[in-house]
């Protein structure tokens, strides 16, 4: 069978020519905005598809042999994340290339969640682990202060938590706990984080200030009309970060509601794909990999149209696969290669 053909007749083929398709969306818009942001997201791609070609080549029982190890690695870089110099301390200066180590954390977070939960039984005591597994890295990520990141983190591993199965009273239980912890984590939040969500529930209180990233990408996103327009609203910058949170709204004024819809209805068909593969493979170590990568992906395609169409407060999450960026499209692509050769494991085997 020819490469070609794999792209098409394969479960992990047509997965990754839709992801790929995902990323042709994001370098066409990335063109129109700025082209050296085109070239550099062109090789980050690239990378990308490099990282994943590897890691679908290495034998999967060798990635959760490591499982354990990567998750060590993580925390300890999360840490050292942590105690850098100044307020922010999402990114780490390597050589002159800045990573966020918070991104790769999330894989090593669903891998070793994965492996836990498929070799143990859920009683109190492990149920206490699976969530430490979970909250220990969120919690050193809210520090950085990145809330976003830190609710991505809790979703996923409290989804997959749910997936292995929970008690009623258990489930009942951490309810109250969360919303028992709820204003202590809001007398934490930075002034700016609260700011987001007060725009949010109130967009007409400060239309200059805190509401207006979210106001003017609904205008830009209501500009496109069907077809697409010049898109002088983000040319002419009034939609901040509109090459990365907000890329979404400016394709949908580059192009329209019709290719915006064909956009969103490519995103949402691989999350199918990907939720019909994992139903199908039966290590569990590999389906509870498998299911949080979906969660993953789900989590921050909500998070990240729901802000730039104003339905969600604004939280600095990234478009998988779209959004430009260096670290969380190579963690996501590394993530696609894990569960590439999962997939590909359980149909020859």
């Amino acid at each position: 069978m020819t490469t070609t053909s794999k792209l098409f007749t394969t479960i992990e083929g047509r997965l990754l020519r839709n992801v790929l398709a995902i990323s042709l969306c994001s370098l066409i818009v990335l063109f129109t905005v700025n082209i050296s942001l085109f070239i550099s997201q062109s090789v980050k791609v690239l990378a990308g598809l490099m990282i994943v070609y590897c890691i679908s080549k290495i034998f999967p029982e060798t990635w959760f042999a490591l499982s354990e190890a990567g998750y060590f690695c993580a925390v300890i870089m999360l840490v050292i994340n942590l105690l850098g110099m100044g307020t922010i301390k999402r990114w780490a200066n390597i050589g002159g290339f800045f990573i966020q180590f918070s991104e790769f954390a999330k894989i090593a977070m669903i891998l070793m969640l994965a492996k836990f939960l498929a070799t143990h039984k859920l009683n109190w005591i492990n149920l206490i682990k699976a969530i430490l597994i979970v909250v220990i890295p969120a919690f050193l990520i809210f520090k950085q202060p990145n809330l976003g990141t830190s609710l991505i983190f809790l979703a996923t591993g409290f989804g997959m938590i749910w997936l292995k199965g929970i008690n009623k009273k258990v489930l009942l239980c951490a309810v109250a706990l969360g919303t028992l912890a709820a204003p202590v984590v809001w007398s934490k939040m930075l002034p700016y984080q609260r700011a987001r969500i007060t725009a949010f529930l109130h967009k007409d209180a400060d239309p200059k200030g805190s509401s207006y990233q979210t106001i003017q990408s609904i205008i830009a996103i209501g500009a496109g009309g069907l077809f697409g327009s010049s898109a002088l609203h983000n040319k002419l910058g009034f939609v901040p970060e509109n090459h990365t949170d907000f890329l979404f709204s400016c394709f949908a004024e580059h192009f329209g509601f019709i290719a915006t819809s064909a956009l969103v209805c490519i995103i949402f068909f691989t999350l199918f794909q990907l939720f019909d593969a994992a139903s199908m493979i039966l290590d569990l170590r590999k389906r509870f990999f498998c299911f949080g990568f979906l969660i993953l992906l789900f989590t921050q395609i909500l998070m990240n149209i729901g802000m730039n169409i104003g339905i969600l407060p604004i939280t600095g999450v990234v478009l998988p696969f779209f959004s430009y960026g260096g670290s969380s499209l190579l963690a996501l692509f590394s993530a696609l290669g894990l569960t590439l050769a999962f997939i590909k494991h359980h149909r020859i085997s």
